[in-house]
């Protein structure tokens, strides 16, 4: 008897501190807007309801609390990591990748840099979730749950006994239902900020047949962000997205190509998951996609990004294909031509993803035909080219950009004087501008009160990895690290 009500006063005690943890992080955004004082090294934490409400606070204090939060996860969550007693150098990788993925804050981020003040409290309110969802769990082992126990199983079983066309059928139109809502409901069908907007003016410029406009009669009037209005009238962004937006404007459907390609993505990540892990994993995998507000959200809208997610995983899914020699010269072909719609999106990012794959295809030259090599790099030459000519034709030279034409050389990625500043960018700023997205990316994905790249720490820190694994790091470091430049 005794031990029984000192497991339940013990499971009380761990689900009210979880319950603290969770509000107290939940809070932290709503109610706190926290400020980095670049001047003296503190923090600055302002109530949200009221300006006057604020405080000082040094950021070696925050750090440390942070620290000793952290530290007590660590302690919860004792009995996980002792499997890597056995293997320090898993133990010492794992502690690195919860290092980078909880982002505790041992950086001193500049606020007035980024002008984004709530750089800061995303940290502290993953910090707080987390320990909080880990509080949650500790306090439920142990507890008896029949008809959750009876449930769950039920319902991994049904996902497993249903039929790969009819699953990839019904997420496809679900996740097309819920895009589209989004962008009619939420959006009112139209572009909702600047970027967009002028994708959406570009779009209207080719479904006319033209590259360019006229000048306008004043065009001191026009004189809008991201356009360029010299000899004649575009915008700086590649034409790649715009082509692809233009047949919505044709056809009166601007509103539904993103949520398309959205749920095209999820097929595809469906179809890659099930070639590396089976359908078990490719059907999770596909379900994980069409809960991810961040993927919802931007596939409902009319930015370039959902356009160069989709060719960027269909052309790694037709690398695959190649690999596992399944129609090698089809898959070059596709992998090929993926890459160069990609590239004709946005070039920056299709080049850093090139280079895993590069990386892949020389280490690999034995099992890789050089015949499948050039089928796969013809669409990307013609893409380079076509992309040349559309400089050529707006620009007025070939490797004249419209981010450069608009901008000047300082637009350019390095560590050089910033095009929107007097200042210099340095690596360091680099550095913090690729975590600050990092920790971004960790609040956001899933917005769960808790690291949505927790459970890929332990994934890579644990057991032995096949080539696909240490492909796949690379092609997520491939999106990752080109923000430092």
């Amino acid at each position: 008897m005794r031990a029984i009500l000192l497991h339940w006063c013990r499971t009380s005690i761990y689900l009210l501190g979880a319950v603290f943890f969770l509000g107290l992080g939940d809070r932290v955004p709503k109610h706190l807007v926290i400020l980095d004082d670049v001047l003296d090294n503190n923090v600055l934490l302002i109530l949200r309801e009221s300006p006057y409400l604020s405080f000082i606070f040094p950021l070696w204090g925050a750090n440390l609390i942070a620290g000793v939060l952290l530290f007590c996860t660590f302690l919860l969550i004792v009995p996980v990591i002792s499997m890597f007693g056995q293997r320090l150098f898993h133990f010492a990788i794992f502690c690195i990748l919860l290092f980078i993925s909880v982002l505790p804050l041992h950086l001193h981020f500049d606020a007035a840099r980024f002008n984004h003040e709530n750089l800061l409290f995303l940290s502290y309110s993953l910090i707080l979730g987390s320990i909080g969802v880990v509080l949650c769990f500790r306090g439920l082992i142990g507890m008896q749950f029949s008809r959750l126990n009876t449930f769950l199983p039920r319902l991994f079983l049904w996902m497993h006994n249903l039929r790969p066309r009819l699953f990839l059928i019904w997420t496809f139109i679900g996740c097309i239902l819920m895009c589209g809502s989004i962008s009619w409901h939420i959006f009112d069908g139209v572009p909702g900020f600047i970027d967009s907007c002028i994708y959406m003016f570009q779009a209207r410029l080719f479904a006319h047949g033209m590259l360019s406009a006229p000048i306008p009669p004043e065009p001191q009037f026009f004189g809008v962000a991201h356009t360029i209005l010299s000899d004649k009238w575009y915008t700086m962004y590649p034409p790649g997205y715009p082509t692809i937006l233009a047949l919505g404007v044709l056809f009166r459907i601007s509103w539904l190509v993103n949520p398309l390609l959205g749920a095209l993505t999820v097929v595809c990540i469906y179809l890659l998951a099930k070639e590396l892990y089976g359908d078990d994993t490719a059907k999770l995998s596909a379900v994980l996609a069409c809960t991810s507000s961040f993927f919802l959200f931007m596939s409902s809208e009319f930015a370039s990004h959902t356009s160069t997610l989709f060719f960027v995983t269909l052309a790694f899914l037709s690398f695959v294909w190649i690999v596992k020699k399944k129609r090698p010269l089809l898959s070059a072909l596709v992998c090929g031509t993926c890459i160069g719609i990609a590239l004709l999106c946005r070039p920056y990012t299709t080049a850093w993803i090139c280079v895993p794959m590069g990386i892949v295809a020389i280490v690999m030259r034995k099992e890789l035909l050089l015949r499948h090599i050039l089928i796969g790099a013809m669409p990307i030459l013609v893409a380079c080219l076509a992309f040349l000519a559309y400089n050529y034709a707006t620009t007025g030279h070939p490797l004249l950009f419209g981010y450069i034409a608009l901008y000047g050389k300082k637009h350019y990625p390095g560590f050089h004087q910033d095009s929107s500043s007097d200042a210099f960018h340095t690596v360091a700023q680099g550095f913090k501008y690729m975590l600050s997205n990092l920790n971004a990316l960790n609040y956001y994905l899933f917005e769960w009160p808790m690291s949505s790249l927790f459970f890929i720490c332990i994934f890579l820190a644990y057991g032995k990895k096949r080539f696909w694994e240490w492909l796949l790091v690379g092609w997520i470091g491939a999106f990752v690290l080109p923000t430092v430049f």
